[in-house]
């Protein structure tokens, strides 16, 4: 059976939640200017961070512009878009042009932007992550209980996907695990598109990778979380989720 699902109807929907989330979080003035306040904090931190190491990264990092800083920056920033869904992304898009601004002002060297490359990264980086995010829903429909996805792909991300350094100081055999993930080719092209002006030529590996990730991990995501409402809806526990 198909469900068609007109879009003027899906679009509401999307605003309706959009408005209750918004909502929900503005209840809590405090922990959001608490997250502003702490966004600060992890930049100043890299920034010393960065101080220290000086140019000794600066054969690994000149692949990317040999700044440390503007390196990481990119890779914090754009990392918010883990596990991301309509509200969470609205909300990581803000954070990350706060990270952005706040590295700017800092000193980051951020310039000769390829707005069109980096916009369509962006775009496959929230389907790539927004589908594992799905997977991730979809687990604690049907099993109740923690995740264990969202675990193992945020900490493998974050220390295999070059978040915080370049990929190239694992030795071989550790640098295959960052070419399965999607964090890996979404950062070095990011970082290639606004911190080098790659041209669309240039970031089309990186473009490329996102794109089957994207064609395998979309559809896999929706076939397993209309599994995990079928499932559930036989159960009876729809109604906790």
């Amino acid at each position: 059976m198909i469900f068609m699902i007109s879009p003027d109807l899906s679009f509401r929907k999307a605003g309706s939640f959009i408005k209750r989330s918004y909502l929900l979080q503005m209840s809590y003035k405090l922990e959001f200017f608490l997250r502003l306040f702490f966004a600060f904090f992890n930049i100043l931190t890299y920034y010393f961070v960065a101080k220290l190491i000086g140019t000794s990264a600066a054969p690994y990092l000149k692949p990317y512009g040999g700044d440390y800083f503007s390196f990481v920056l990119i890779g914090i920033a754009f990392s918010t878009y883990l596990m991301v869904s309509l509200w969470s992304f609205i909300v990581a898009s803000l954070r990350v042009f706060l990270y952005l601004l706040i590295g700017i002002f800092l000193g980051a060297k951020i310039a000769n932007i390829n707005v069109i490359g980096a916009g369509i990264l962006l775009v496959l980086t929230v389907i790539c992550f927004g589908s594992i995010g799905i997977l991730s829903a979809s687990f604690i429909m049907i099993f109740k209980r923690g995740d264990p996805i969202n675990m193992l792909f945020m900490s493998t991300s974050e220390l295999f996907g070059g978040v915080f350094f370049p990929v190239e100081l694992f030795p071989g055999a550790l640098q295959g695990i960052s070419h399965l993930l999607p964090m890996t080719y979404s950062l070095n092209g990011m970082r290639h598109a606004l911190l080098q002006g790659y041209s669309l030529g240039g970031l089309a590996p990186d473009i490329l990778a996102l794109i089957i990730f994207s064609l395998i991990l979309l559809p896999l995501s929706l076939l397993i979380f209309r599994y995990a409402v079928v499932r559930v809806k036989e159960e009876g526990t729809l109604v906790q989720y």
